[in-house]
């Protein structure tokens, strides 16, 4: 498995993920040949990378920190809960912390607590799936952070609800296909006071969830909004999120900007930190990315490219890399790998756009 670009993928290749819409649905099933008005339709939706198996690397699975299942659910428990506020109601507070639940449950059984997996969704209605990833990589911070059970839950519930405000604005500036003008950005940025609104009215919800919605987009430096919060004033809680959030949003292909890979964002949120990002969370947060994920193309110091095999999290930029091509070009014969850790002298120093 390789994620490659939809222009870069070639036809007959089979798809190795399954693709949903924002709202969970399956646009292509895991298993198909994808053919060139697939991989047409795929951009028209603004999908700008796929995960295939494609003969070119073989036998590589890359585990998710959640099962799809979860995942899925999670987003659609999302959806319902913001189409019910929009409706005029309250989300439905029992369904939204069992899914919760579900995240923390996998997580704290699973054996994968690197991110590899790159969400690819389309970009309708893709709030709902971006609810869900934040979700998920607040709580691997906040367990490496060392919060119990109870914090895990509130955290969970704050990040999962932290942009359901969302569902107070126009859907036209939500799903916007350009940058906002500054009308629609002063508009778009009203969203944490209706979620802050919102989620205090609704019942068995803490007031502490409400305002990881209101104070998600403060900054350390108390350069963000609404109030210009700085530092501790901002709840801890929140300032996970905001990383979280702002990793996600960089991660995912927009109508106007393709996603930034992995490593870029981590260099992104490292050089943010004590700035836009506490320090402190920011480097927990780190921790948890792979900035190299498996089956992810890479050029070695040695000038040699190959794909990234396996990770270490103590070692993340270290992986084990079977090689593919030599110094000059030429495509490696045969099994060979060279492990990062070992051989000290090579290291990765670009990851290759497919």
């Amino acid at each position: 498995m390789r994620l490659v670009s939809t222009d870069h993928a070639k036809p007959h290749s089979c798809l190795a993920k399954t693709i949903y819409d924002g709202s969970g649905r399956i646009l292509l099933a895991k298993g198909t040949q994808l053919t060139q008005h697939y991989l047409k339709r795929l951009q028209e939706l603004g999908i700008s990378s796929v995960y295939v198996e494609d003969g070119f690397v073989t036998s590589i699975e890359i585990d998710d920190v959640v099962s799809e299942q979860t995942r899925i659910q999670v987003v659609q428990t999302t959806k319902e809960a913001l189409l019910k506020i929009k409706a005029g109601g309250s989300p439905e507070s029992r369904k939204i912390r069992q899914a919760v639940d579900d995240i923390i449950d996998e997580i704290l059984v699973s054996k994968e607590t690197l991110v590899h997996l790159t969400d690819i969704r389309s970009m309708r209605d893709h709030t709902f799936g971006h609810c869900a990833n934040v979700c998920i990589l607040s709580l691997l911070t906040g367990l490496a952070m060392g919060y119990d059970q109870l914090k895990l839950k509130e955290l969970g519930t704050g990040a999962l609800l932290h942009d359901v405000g969302k569902a107070m604005v126009s859907d036209h500036i939500v799903n916007s296909n350009k940058i906002f003008t500054a009308d629609e950005y002063r508009l778009i940025q009203k969203h944490v006071e209706f979620g802050f609104e919102i989620l205090r009215k609704t019942d068995n919800i803490s007031i502490v969830v409400a305002h990881v919605a209101w104070q998600h987009h403060e900054r350390y430096n108390g350069h963000g909004y609404p109030r210009k919060l700085a530092g501790a004033e901002i709840l801890e809680f929140a300032r996970v999120v905001a990383v979280a959030d702002v990793y996600d949003a960089l991660s995912t292909d927009r109508p106007y900007r393709d996603r930034l890979l992995p490593h870029e964002v981590v260099e992104i949120i490292r050089n943010s930190m004590g700035s836009d990002f506490d320090p402190d969370i920011a480097k927990e947060f780190i921790r948890n990315i792979a900035p190299f994920p498996v089956g992810s193309i890479v050029q070695l110091s040695s000038g040699f490219k190959g794909v990234v095999l396996s990770v270490r999290r103590d070692f993340p930029t270290r992986p084990h890399v079977r090689l593919l091509y030599d110094n000059k070009g030429q495509p490696v014969t045969g099994e060979h790998t060279v492990d990062l850790m070992k051989e000290l002298t090579v290291f990765v120093t670009n990851v290759i756009r497919e």
